[in-house]
C-alpha cells in the first residue's frame, strides 16, 4: 500500500491577490524566488571551506541551523 506524502509550506505573498489567477501568479513568483535563495545556500554549502567549517563546528545538540552571509 502506498504512502501518502503530504507537502506544507507557509508562503508569503507579496500582495493581496484579487483573484485566483493573480494568486497563483503571486505563489508561483514567491516559490521561484525561494527556490533561487535556497540553490544559492546550496551553492555556498557544498563549496569545500564552507563544508569543513559546518562539520568542524557542528556538534551533537545542534538542532536547528541558520545560514546567514
Amino acid at each position: 500500500m502506498p504512502i501518502a506524502t503530504i507537502i506544507q509550506r507557509d508562503i508569503k505573498l507579496k500582495s493581496k491577490p484579487t483573484s485566483g489567477l493573480q494568486a497563483y501568479n503571486l505563489l508561483i513568483e514567491a516559490i521561484n524566488e525561494e527556490v533561487e535563495e535556497l540553490q544559492t545556500i546550496l551553492s555556498e554549502l557544498s563549496e569545500s571551506e564552507a563544508k569543513q567549517c559546518f562539520i568542524r563546528e557542528w556538534n551533537p545538540n545542534i538542532r536547528s541551523v541558520s545560514v546567514h552571509d
